[in-house]
């Protein structure tokens, strides 16, 4: 009635097989859902109408639904279901819930057809016994779903709302440095500068727009990366199987649950295979709960209990398979109800946003210290030398004996000099502002964000999503990288390249038919599997019954599963038991390890000798095998509890091929030259695990496996330090379970590496989130993996996972670069308008000034640096030690010197302009503001690259540098020969001019300021080169170089 399911009941038979119950219950449960509640998370607009509705409309209503229950009760004769549609179909009941009042239905031929189609849904979703094939069903249309969700929103706890203008506008007001440029522009107009300080609030709506347009930028590379952020769901639609994200499941959607995932909303299961469900987080019992089968028309209950048919938003499904009906969605869910407190759990720091504080805390600090000390210098200084001044000049007046007018003409005189020389605390106040821009690090906190949030976007293109910043951080210290083998360094498309039968007869599969006597190994290999496969290898061995087998019969498509023995860490084997076709016998199919099929079948040793040897002949050509065993029971007596109580049969061997990835040599191969190593860990024989490594140059085919390889059962049998000991030369684990994968991660890291692990699995979560680097797989991976990692690799390919590490130390080195220029070009803002004061000169820099710099080093340190390409070396270098901090001593000291070397060439060119020439303080400067702006075009160019020097950085492409460029230069110029603009900023005090000559020798100045550095990269260079002609090996890192300067 609210737009899902049709109000129909179970089969008749929950009702004691009365169809007239089974009638009466179906209405008594439409009465309920109509009149009394409705599904949270539902347009209540039909319902209203309801309720208000006589006593005529709800009998129609009942009526509608008791024929339409009865239309499909009274199928077969005896009330059951039958095979097709109804022939009445649902056409008294709208869907958007209102009754029409005669024979003539106002439903459109769309709405008809949906009704039918979740008619004959529900016929199928209420069917038990057999093994669930969503082909029998058909879903919502795409244009339902997409209707619902318009209607009832996303299925979301809590949406992302990106921040408002008013709400950024709010947040700018709040930063340090534009209270201080408030400040600025109050102490202008009280001094009666009315140029400046309007000048000054036309940069403060300017730094606005910037903001606003940095966080826009910022908030849609987050909302990029949301819906891949959003856990799958598996959901049938248009009769087809899709992989949505769980954001987008409506009301109504039918899922498809497997172990590992977690459930996307509240849900009523209508088929499930030894399904159980972890419901801590909402019912608080610590042991999983098994889950029964219910009605899909009802209301979903309360958290708890066991065989109950619910499952809740965010529960996580422990074992099993089932399948389940959409009832509630988003807000409404019981998750809805506890999500405002989830949402107020906030993310512990990372390492670089607590360093970053940290610098922040620091350069605050002395920039307030040296704000308020120049404050009481310059005034109290300038107050004693005032009022100095004053008495000299009365003591003067008094001798000359001038008491009458002429000692007030000169007091009048002397006043209006000192009113032109300005309060001298204002003055102080204003200069002691400047020192504080100039030295306030506001920009740390914008480039860490910016940095963060689009290296995160630009891992994302790269088919790596980062769901936590300090994977970003750790990618570039990564040392040893864990990978699995199926599916991610090979392609995981299997296909059948050998079968060896009970006899040990050998077929090598081509397009040819499969002679009979293997007819029976593919049979049992197809009973073992399910019927509508997902599993890469299950498909391969239906593909090959589709296209090579004569008959077939031997597919068994109409047989019905009773029972499934599910895969164990003690059983690596799957048991799968079907109804005969005479209903006599249960027969089953079981495949898995060989060692485990041979375990089932109790071959001897004698028996077990030439299939050992089939083993290793196809584990040397790099397959990967399955054994397959079939038995026969009587459906007289009750199936066993376990597999081993069955009488099996050893049928035969299948023989899988799974390519190899294309690059992964060439990414196997970057890794070792960044430092990296490379482990490779599969539950493959340890023959076909040398094999694939070999193959891609993970191991020398001259080394031997006792050095090289490490099987679980060795893993199992040695103690830590054994482990630690012999890890340092393995590269491949064969034979591992994933539980195993725990041991190696600790191994690893107790060695001292920084350990990347990948995994899908549910009982790799452990392994993952204790990894430095958990990498879960996005295609094949489960919810809980996933959630345990910090990165999800969306198409499970191990090149991705190289090319993410390449970006992160792109990124970090990148946001090095950007910190190094911030803490470089503070240090000339700071010293011209510290040093003039103390040196006893007139004002060098402005706040005029330092406004009009920001302008510049806000999109020079969040954009043009943040958009640089990774050096071509950056993946020659070793992996960076974890615990250097981003800005070292060394570091520090590195951008110092580019910082005093720009301040050095301006308070020289000043001085000479100034003392040495004669020209006027307006004059100098001019010259020193040209030699400020022309050091920071420099400084942000050679700082692009520690290691490229200027003819190479010229090759290299960066738009968003030109674009800077493109504005900077014009705005100087503006500023400098503009009327009444150059006034403002104090570089002329009589309306002339400034000279061309002094602009161009402050522009030479800044521009050759830098030239030592350019030098050393020439020198680095030519060292390079030296060592590569000479020693033919590795170099140091260009960081340590950098740090031996």
């Amino acid at each position: 009635e609210c737009g899902d399911f049709s109000p129909l009941t179970r089969h008749h038979s929950r009702h004691g097989g009365n169809p007239r119950t089974a009638r009466e219950s179906s209405v008594q449960g439409f009465n309920n859902t109509t009149t009394h509640s409705a599904p949270p998370g539902v347009h209540n607009t039909s319902i209203r109408k309801m309720l208000t509705a006589d006593d005529t409309t709800l009998r129609k209503a009942e009526d509608a639904a008791a024929t339409a229950e009865h239309s499909l009760l009274s199928g077969g004769g005896g009330g059951g279901y039958d095979d097709g549609p109804s022939e009445e179909p649902l056409s008294r009941v709208s869907e958007v819930g209102e009754y029409d009042e005669g024979p003539a239905s106002l439903e459109t031929t769309g709405q008809k057809s949906t009704t039918e189609s979740m008619s004959r849904d529900l016929q199928v979703l209420c069917q038990r016994g057999a093994d669930f094939d969503f082909t029998q069903v058909t879903g919502l249309s795409a244009d339902e779903a997409a209707r619902r969700q318009r209607e009832e929103g996303f299925n979301e706890i809590e949406a992302h709302k990106p921040r408002s203008i008013l709400w950024i506008v709010l947040g700018v007001l709040k930063e340090p440095m534009f209270l201080l440029l408030l400040l600025c522009c109050v102490l202008y107009f009280t001094l009666g500068d009315w140029k400046e300080g309007i000048m000054l609030s036309g940069f403060v709506f300017f730094i606005i727009g910037i903001t606003i347009f940095q966080e826009r930028k910022t908030e849609r590379a987050l909302d990029a990366l949301k819906d891949l952020s959003s856990p799958r769901a598996t959901v049938v639609r248009d009769g087809k199987q899709e992989t949505v994200p769980g954001r987008e499941v409506v009301r109504g959607d039918i899922v498809l649950l497997k172990e590992g995932d977690r459930v996307p909303a509240d849900l009523i299961l209508c088929w499930t295979s030894n399904l159980t469900i972890d419901e801590s987080l909402l019912s608080g019992e610590s042991v999983p709960v098994r889950k029964g089968e219910g009605n899909p028309t009802e209301d979903v209950g309360a958290p708890g209990g066991e065989d109950t048919p619910y499952c809740f938003s965010g529960t996580l499904l422990v074992s099993g398979r089932g399948v389940g009906v959409v009832k509630v969605i988003g807000q409404h869910t019981e998750m809805g109800k506890i999500g405002k407190s989830l949402s107020e759990v906030k993310e512990e720091k990372t390492p670089l946003e607590k360093e970053t504080r940290r610098l922040v805390i620091i350069m605050g600090t002395i920039g307030a210290s040296c704000c308020l000390l120049l404050f009481l210098y310059y005034g109290a200084t300038q107050q004693i030398k005032l009022n100095k001044e004053k008495k000299q000049h009365n003591t003067r007046m008094y001798w000359e004996g001038n008491f009458t007018g002429n000692f007030t003409s000169s007091s009048s005189n002397f006043t209006e000099t000192a009113n032109d020389e300005k309060n001298p605390w204002l003055r102080g106040a204003l200069m002691g502002v400047a020192v504080g821009m100039g030295l306030l690090p506001e920009e740390f906190p914008v480039v860490l964000t910016v940095f963060l949030s689009l290296g995160a976007y630009r891992i994302s293109r790269s088919h790596v999503l980062a769901t936590r910043n300090k994977a970003i951080e750790t990618l570039g210290s990564c040392t040893v990288l864990c990978s699995d083998k199926t599916g991610t360094l090979t392609q995981n498309c299997m296909t059948v390249k050998t079968i060896c039968n009970s006899d040990h007869e050998q077929h090598e599969v081509t397009d040819c038919e499969i002679p009979h006597t293997f007819h029976e190994t593919v049979e049992y290999g197809i009973l073992a599997s399910q019927q509508d496969p997902f599993d890469p290898m299950e498909l391969a061995v239906k593909r090959l019954a589709d296209d090579s087998l004569v008959d077939q019969s031997h597919t068994h498509t109409s047989w019905s599963m009773v029972r499934e023995y599910p895969l164990s860490r003690e059983l690596l084997s799957i048991c799968r038991v079907w109804n005969s076709p005479d209903k006599s016998q249960y027969i089953c199919a079981a495949k898995g390890a060989p060692e485990a099929i041979a375990d089932l079948c109790h071959l001897t040793e004698e028996q077990m000798a030439p299939l050992s040897q089939e083993i290793d002949k196809f584990a040397a050509a790099g397959l990967r095998l399955l054994g397959v065993a079939k038995a026969e029971f009587s459906q007289q007596e009750t199936l066993p509890d376990k597999q081993h109580d069955f009488e099996f049969q050893f049928l035969g061997l299948l023989g899988y091929h799974d390519p190899i990835r294309e690059g992964t040599g060439e990414s196997v191969r970057a890794c070792h030259a960044a430092g990296i190593k490379v482990i490779m860990i599969t539950g493959d024989y340890p023959i076909t695990a040398r094999n694939i490594a070999t193959q891609i140059g993970l191991v020398d085919a001259s080394a031997p496996d006792s050095e090289t390889v490490i099987t679980g059962a060795e893993l199992k049998a040695m103690s830590p330090d054994q482990l630690s000991s012999r890890i340092q030369g393995a590269s491949v684990f064969a034979r591992v379970v994933p539980e195993q994968k725990l041991e190696i991660v600790n191994a690893l890291k107790k060695t001292g590496n920084i350990v990347a692990m990948t995994g899908d699995g549910v009982n790799d979560a452990p392994a993952l989130k204790t990894a430095h680097i958990g990498i879960a797989m996005g295609k094949r991976g489960t919810d809980v993996a996933r959630e345990a990692a910090s990165l999800v690799l969306l198409d499970d390919n191990f090149n991705s996972i190289v090319t993410s590490i390449r970006l992160g130390r792109r990124i970090y080195d990148n946001l090095c670069k950007a910190m190094g220029y911030v803490i470089a070009i503070h240090v000339p803002l700071a010293g011209l308008a510290l040093l003039p004061i103390l040196l006893g000169w007139e004002e060098v820099i402005y706040p005029t000034h330092i406004v009009f710099l920001e302008l510049i080093i806000d999109p020079a340190c969040s954009i043009i640096l943040e958009a640089e390409e990774a050096d071509p070396d950056i993946m020659e270098r070793p992996p960076r030690d974890l615990s250097m901090h981003m800005i070292n001593f060394k570091h520090a000291c590195l951008s110092f010197a580019q910082g005093f070397s720009i301040l050095g060439a301006s308070m020289a060119l000043y001085w000479v302009c100034v003392f040495h020439y004669g020209y006027a303080p307006e004059d100098g400067n001019v010259v020193a503001f040209c030699t400020l702006i022309a050091g920071n075009i420099a400084l942000i160019f050679v700082n692009r690259s520690n290691t490229m020097w200027f003819g190479q950085l010229l090759m290299r492409r960066n738009v968003a540098m030109y674009v800077t460029y493109a504005i900077v230069i014009p705005g100087l110029a503006f500023v400098l020969f503009c009327p009444g603009i150059h006034d403002m900023f104090h570089f002329s005090n009589n309306g002339d001019m400034p000279n061309p000559l002094q602009v161009g020798a402050g522009v030479v100045a800044g521009l050759v300021s830098l030239s030592w550095f350019e030098a050393y990269k020439i020198c680095y260079q030519l060292h390079l080169w030296w060592h590569r002609r000479h020693h033919h090996a590795a170099v140091a890192l260009p960081d340590a170089e950098l740090e031996s300067v």
